[in-house]
């Protein structure tokens, strides 16, 4: 038996063909190379878009919020308080479920009417609301486990703020302007559900001192300090309803000024170096 004679890569066309082969597989992967790059730059601008569209809410959400502070203080001549307190002065409702009547919602006002006074806000019926929504409370970029449930403002508390844990507060109170009073502030991933009664108080504010944790500490269930969705800045919102860009670098001292009602602190330096007024 013969046996076959070995082919050479110039018999069996190998080197005519290796060339084209190549050509052929380097516009391909060119071609995925530009395809590639093309959807980057289409997904860059929609995802930066959908965040200015998330953020854009965020600042509506504290704008609707402050305004139903204060038609809530046009029917009662005073703002909500901090919290409604149980006999033992333990907390025992929260200002979000007081304001709900008024973020101009229809829905919102039939699940005020649902919710019972005679109970703590996690008594047996008001138990069963605690799976509902309220848009208004819910910055749209938290993505928290429960997103829908937490909510992404809260009041900074104490006795020199415009929330006290012991009495109301009127416009007449507020002596350090307005203007310059800081309502609610921007939390995100709090860990607190609309409906609980707590919120962010001035003194662990001033405990954390420069310390930014990006959420509230479990331990011991209290919120230590501001923090936003973004990696820069935060929200909060003044009573006269204007939102404000406050900068990561700012620290509660700095804040102080714009947290309390009747400091006679001098906010300008807040306004030059850390917090702007959103237009």
């Amino acid at each position: 038996m013969t046996a076959e004679k070995p082919v050479s890569p110039s018999e069996s066309g190998f080197q005519n063909r290796s060339p084209f082969h190549l050509k052929r597989w380097a516009i391909g992967f060119a071609l995925s190379g530009a395809l590639l790059l093309l959807a980057v730059l289409l997904f860059h601008p929609m995802e930066q878009g959908r965040s200015d569209a998330r953020a854009a809410q965020c600042r509506n959400n504290l704008k609707e919020i402050a305004l139903a502070l204060n038609y809530y203080h046009d029917k009662y001549g005073a703002f909500p308080p901090a919290f409604v307190p149980d006999a033992d002065g333990r907390p025992m409702h929260s200002w979000r479920v007081l304001l709900l009547p008024y973020l101009q919602d229809a829905e919102m006002d039939k699940l005020y009417k649902r919710y019972r006074f005679d109970e703590p806000w996690d008594g047996p019926n008001n138990s069963l609301l605690h799976s509902e929504q309220v848009a208004a409370y819910s910055c749209p970029s938290d993505n928290g486990p429960y997103q829908s449930r937490w909510t992404s403002y809260l009041a900074v508390s104490g006795p020199e703020t415009m929330w006290r844990h012991d009495s109301t507060v009127t416009f007449r109170d507020i002596k350090d302007r307005v203007a310059d009073t800081i309502a609610f502030v921007e939390v995100a991933n709090s860990g607190i559900h609309w409906l609980e009664p707590r919120d962010l108080s001035l003194s662990s504010l001033e405990e954390a001192g420069a310390k930014w944790p990006p959420v509230g500490n479990r331990i011991d269930h209290r919120v230590q300090q501001f923090w936003s969705f973004s990696d820069s800045h935060e929200y909060a919102v003044l009573v006269n309803c204007q939102v404000l860009r406050i900068e990561r670098s700012a620290t509660a001292k700095d804040l102080r000024p714009l947290c309390t009602i009747n400091g006679n602190e001098d906010c300008a330096p807040v306004f030059r170096q850390h917090a702007h007024r959103w237009r």
